[in-house]
């Protein structure tokens, strides 16, 4: 579905992830968000235009 928007808590979730070191493939498969979701979240993450922070557990 185009467009559809995911809740805080899956981004948090696909930052958290990624910062532990798991593969966007694997992102994809415990999240369910579709690979160019977390891709296009990642890359914001990493050029620092997301304005958030992580605490890692």
């Amino acid at each position: 579905m185009a467009n559809k928007t995911i809740a805080m808590i899956q981004i948090r979730q696909i930052l958290r992830l990624h910062t532990q070191g798991k593969s966007k493939l694997q992102i994809v498969m415990l999240t369910g968000v579709s690979r160019n979701t977390v891709k296009r979240y990642l890359r914001r993450f990493d050029e620092g235009t997301t304005p958030m922070k992580l605490s890692v557990p």
